[in-house]
């Protein structure tokens, strides 16, 4: 029913929406690929994707008791889901592409401590200390969210907003019969 009702695309707003308001906080821990709705814009955000090969992770869901071909199909369902979800919102196939990220790290080529001290060493880097800069970006985040979230409420659910020094642009993103209308 998505094409009818767009809650799809409401949903996602509201999720950048939410995630916007909760970067106005300092020193906050986002988990998961909701937080690939942060753009890349905002500088002082630690982005990392921790990973392991197919075999490890089915070896970690055998130890909670999973037989072998149900702990693969749901690994093989997440990482589809993850898939999925990467290409809705970047137009991107795959979820561990390193370009996406600050680092990379595999859990079955490192270990937890060495894992540890990286993150702890990245996290004390100047470069993730929040700047007056960087608040600026995250209230332009924050008001391109609200603004995505009251276009779509209002029906228009092709178009963008972008915010800078808080003047906000409007991107129409699909062909449509009256666009000066629409603009």
């Amino acid at each position: 029913f998505n094409q009818l009702t767009h809650e799809k695309e409401l949903s996602i707003a509201y999720l950048k929406l939410a995630l916007a308001e909760t970067l106005k906080d300092d020193n906050i821990f986002i988990n998961g690929f909701t937080s690939l709705l942060i753009p890349s814009s905002i500088a002082d955000v630690l982005r990392i994707c921790i990973i392991s090969d197919m075999k490890s992770r089915g070896l970690n869901a055998l130890d909670l008791g999973l037989s072998e071909r149900k702990a693969f199909k749901i690994l093989h369902k997440d990482d589809k889901d993850r898939i999925t979800w990467l290409r809705v919102i970047l137009g991107k196939d795959d979820p561990w592409d390193s370009s996406l990220y600050d680092m990379v790290l595999h859990t079955n080529k490192m270990s937890t401590e060495e894992i540890g001290d990286l993150i702890a060493g990245a996290i004390g880097g100047v470069a993730f200390m929040r700047t007056l800069y960087a608040q600026k970006v995250i209230e332009d985040f924050v008001l391109a969210s609200r603004v995505d979230v009251a276009a779509i409420k209002k029906g228009h659910y092709y178009v963008a907003a972008e915010s800078d020094a808080g003047a906000v642009t409007l991107t129409i993103n699909k062909n449509v019969l009256m666009l000066k209308r629409l603009e």
